[in-house]
């Protein structure tokens, strides 16, 4: 089975005729099966096309390809040049037109967004499936398969110039409507740069002191205290300020927290359980849920712990769960949280049951004004319409969160009015609420937001949202508009901020330079995204509750398998039988079973994501006849990938997941390097090789440069060759293993490092107790920098503290060999956090100078360090010191710098530790 990027279909282009042989060992002898691909695929697709469609969405991608035909290659679509150039003004046209025009609720507007959509596919569909038989079925009737081509393509050509002239005729009207208004919607005006990190809570202050009282009471025994209330009112934010309140962190040792949603999984709570106490690595994900839970009791176990258990639906789930926390009568504390008063009230110990209260008027209007202005000016004006807006809100947070977002978009009194007629008139025909402000948000979301907000219907329920992982999703399925200055990611970064701004997702984690590291959806929102998809055949999600085999399902765009959802489901839509399918992305979450994706069913794929649940004994060799992949991320036993992985030639994103602990490598073949289209290769689990690009010049090979290249990991005894550096200009994170049998560093180059300029993040790890060679030096870019077993000298210690854009310093195992660290003045200058771990360090000179910026201090099974510099503390931005299995005149230190600042009324700062070694030691967590 193959899937072809886009791009990829045209890469063939480039290799020349001689060399055709090479691609007909690689093909099936069944090319039968593309002779009528067009014209099945087209017929199946009219019948999935009947409802609303992403117009934009859909113009966008074909944009892209055309875009890509036109600067590629042109070997085998010969297609008039002059032809294909006006076609893709068309498209242009009707591009701008959309995202001019995407709020509009003009019936005409809604009439040809369906028949632009469905033109748009048309035409992506005649191109992909062509170029998938020229690059699959090269010597086979081409000359009919061509005119075919050309037959198919000039009807849709001539479709696209009448809706191009109805288009005119109606932006002339809509564009004199709009003049001759005084107040209209904007579609695309400036971006706005604010946005909240944490959540916020408003009001609630006598909710917050009693649910205190009963966090924090003299009772040892360990009670249950459940917080009920319906979807919206507050709940996991109301736990979230709780759970991070400096008073409760300082009460207790150990603190957890952990979503369950309705379709639970006992291995996924007791991952995110361990894995919120800082307790998971990689490996342990691969184990049976008894060891798992053996490893939570282990670490609560003799500790005053406190556990958040978000959103229960289920009393089971506490039966299954309660007997894996220890009952030390020590005062320890489980917090749940749940829409069900019958599931709150079950668990709950006798009087630790509080239901969750509406908003009043005056605590609605404080919430909405924060989140509207952010601190900035109300006009009377404004406060009139705000006050009779969220009046309709009726004091439920989530609602008023999600039409402040909308308002702060625009403060002006016209656009303020129009949204509150909206809302007023959609309010009186349905009577809802929540969707009801939903479905107004969404729809005045500027036209190339939509796609990426519905996206999200593919993750799970209270799914942890990893940020890079959406990024690279987007950019696959071509949301993300391409822009000459700025990269396809920082582009989707600001799409995800306004997102944010807007109220529509929120933060879940921030990484340690203050960036987003994963997003959450609320459950409402989650659930009316769901809603939208369905309605606009925007995105089929398969679960348990999906109606066996309904009849259409074969004809969706995206394909998403949800948690437990039956294989039998799976099994059906990847049933191979049948004609092809128009499907673009299959994405699995937690699916058993072997599941084939072959060329004949989904030869058009250009997303596929199995690395959440299907776990393959190998990698799939079909996998290379899916010509027009994008995206590849797989859960492999072991990975040995075939040379012929080069034919997938748009292939942006492949990301392997080795999941058997006993294999020692995955191994990439050289071609990769032939591939100009790679931005991120990401081996997880384990070590990866990765030889040497093919000589420049040998057998007909060109010199490729990897220009869009921006992650590369974890690979084994990289060389910085000269060579390589040259094809990977862009390199942006980079994460290296080193086994240096030979005690020579020569072999690998390390000195060109320096010449990756744009290298912001790089993670070097080495297995041979081996310094690093002398007068090596790391490129001034660095914002983060991990070192592992690499045995650092003091100048190569000072050597990393002159870049002058570090932010993040990690130093682990060995990483450096003194016994005496003492920083030069004017070193770490920018750097926010620094983690040491595992050093034979004895003593630390520093000061408040050195670490001028510095706001977390992480100091882990350092057991020889005699005390942390006094003059740490003095550093105004500092925030957290956390040891874990520190030296006792470390712990010692560490609440002399407490007790000092908090003589000098800093409360700002806190200290946090761990101890599973010193018996002896009182409650140290009570120090922070």
């Amino acid at each position: 089975m193959i899937i072809i990027p886009t791009f990829l279909l045209f890469s063939l282009l480039i290799i020349p005729f001689h060399h055709s042989h090479y691609f007909e060992r690689l093909i099936l002898t069944n090319c039968e099966v593309f002779y009528s691909f067009n014209s099945t695929l087209l017929q199946d697709c009219e019948l999935s096309r009947r409802g609303p469609e992403m117009a934009y969405a859909a113009v966008l991608s074909l944009m892209q390809v055309l875009q890509q035909l036109m600067g590629g290659h042109v070997r085998f679509i010969r297609y008039e040049k002059q032809q294909l150039e006006s076609f893709q003004e068309k498209v242009s046209f009707l591009h701008d037109f959309l995202e001019n025009h995407s709020t509009s609720t003009s019936i005409e507007v809604k009439d040809l967004e369906k028949e632009i959509r469905d033109t748009a596919y048309r035409a992506e569909d005649i191109i992909e499936s062509y170029g998938s038989t020229c690059i699959l079925y090269y010597r086979t009737n081409r000359r009919l398969r061509y005119l075919n081509f050309c037959k198919d393509l000039d009807r849709v050509i001539k479709e696209m110039q009448s809706i191009q002239e109805k288009v005119a005729k109606v932006k002339r009207m809509l564009d004199l409507k709009y003049v001759q208004q005084k107040n209209y919607l904007p579609i695309n005006g400036p971006r706005l740069t604010f946005s909240d990190k944490k959540p916020h809570m408003v009001g609630l202050v006598e909710d917050t002191t009693k649910i205190k009282d009963w966090l924090t009471s003299s009772s040892s025994r360990r009670e249950i205290i459940s917080i009920v209330g319906m979807g919206g009112i507050g709940k996991t934010t109301f736990a979230r300020n709780l759970f991070d309140d400096s008073l409760i962190v300082y009460h207790f040792h150990v603190r957890a927290w952990v979503t369950v949603s309705q379709e639970y999984q006992m291995h996924e709570i007791l991952l995110g359980l361990l894995d919120s106490m800082d307790k998971l690595n990689p490996d342990m994900r691969k184990v049976s849920s008894g060891e798992l839970a053996e490893r939570l009791y282990k670490n609560l176990k003799g500790r005053v712990y406190l556990i958040v258990m978000d959103d229960v639906w289920d009393s089971k789930v506490w039966d299954d769960i309660k007997r894996f926390f220890p009952d030390d009568n020590n005062g320890s504390r489980i917090v749940l949280t749940t829409r069900l008063k019958n599931v709150g009230d079950l668990a709950a110990s006798t009087g630790c049951l509080h239901e969750m209260s509406f908003l009043s008027s005056s605590e609605s209007w404080n919430l909405f004004r924060e989140k509207a202005f952010r601190g900035e000016f109300c006009s009377p004006r404004l406060e009139g319409i705000g006050q009779e807006i969220i009046r309709n809100c009726r004091g439920l947070p989530l609602s008023i969160v999600v039409i402040a977002g909308l308002l702060s978009m625009d403060k002006t009194v016209g656009y303020w009015e129009t949204i509150a007629t909206a809302l007023n008139s959609i309010l009186a025909a349905d009577g809802g609420q929540c969707s009801t402000i939903f479905s107004l948000s969404y729809n005045h979301l500027p036209a190339h937001l939509k796609p990426c907000f519905l996206y999200f219907a593919i993750f799970p329920e209270d799914c942890v949202i990893r940020r890079s992982k959406l990024i690279k999703l987007w950019i696959a399925e071509g949301f993300i508009k391409p822009n000459k200055s700025k990269s396809l990611e920082h582009i989707a970064e600001e799409c995800l901020e306004d997102l944010l701004n807007r109220s529509l997702i929120m933060v879940l984690k921030l990484g340690h330079r203050s960036k987003v590291k994963t997003y959450r959806i609320h459950d409402l929102l989650r659930d009316f995204s769901i809603t939208q998809v369905k309605k606009e055949k925007f995105l089929h999600v398969i679960n348990r509750h999906t109606p066996s085999h309904p009849k259409g399902r074969r004809n969706e765009r995206r394909v998403c398998i949800q948690p437990l959802t039956p294989f039998k489901f799976s099994k059906y839509i990847c049933n191979s039988n049948g004609p092809p399918f128009p499907t673009r992305s299959l994405l699995f979450y937690h699916q058993d079973g072997d599941i084939i994706i072959t060329e004949r069913s989904f030869g058009l794929l250009r997303v596929l994501d199995m690395e959440s649940g299907v776990r393959l004994l190998e990698f799939p060799m079909e996998l290379v006849r899916l010509v027009h992949l994008r995206y590849l991320s797989l859960s492999c036993f072991r990975a040995i990938v075939p040379a012929s992985i080069s034919l997938i030639w748009g292939l942006q994103t492949l990301v392997i997941d080795i999941w058997h602990l006993d294999v020692l490598l995955c191994h990439l073949p050289p071609q990769v390097w032939l591939m100009p289209h790679l931005r991120h290769v990401q081996i997880r689990s384990i070590d990866c090789h990765l030889p040497d690009p093919p000589n420049s010049g040998v057998e007909g090979k060109k010199f490729v440069t990897l220009a869009k290249l921006q992650t590369l990991s974890r690979i084994r005894n990289f060389r910085f060759t000269d060579e390589i550096i040259k094809r990977i200009p862009k390199l942006k994170k980079l994460r290296v293993v080193y086994d240096v049998r030979s005690k020579d560093w020569s072999q690998f180059h390390l000195g060109n490092i320096v010449c990756l300029n744009e290298l912001e993040s790089l993670h070097i790890e080495s297995y041979s107790k081996i310094a690093f060679p002398p007068n090596f030096k790391f490129p001034a870019a660095l914002k983060k920098l991990t070192l592992k077993g690499c045995y650092l000298r003091s100048e190569d210690l000072a050597m990393v503290g002159s870049l002058p854009n570090l932010e993040v310093l990690k130093l682990h195992n060995d990483a450096y060999e003194g016994q005496v660290w003492e920083p030069n003045e004017g070193e770490f200058c920018e750097l926010k956090f620094l983690k040491l771990s595992w050093l034979g360090l004895l003593h630390w000179r520093a000061d408040d100078s050195h670490f001028p910026k510095l706001k977390c201090l992480m100091i882990r099974w350092c057991f020889n360090l005699k005390e942390i510099p006094i003059e740490i503390g003095n550093i105004s931005t500092l925030e957290l010191i956390e040891l874990d299995d520190a030296s006792l005149p470390a712990i010692a230190s560490a609440k002399l710098i407490l007790d000092e600042q908090r003589s000098m009324g800093n409360d700002v700062l806190q200290v946090r530790m761990k101890s599973n070694w010193h018996k002896d030691l009182p409650r140290y967590s009570k120090i922070r």
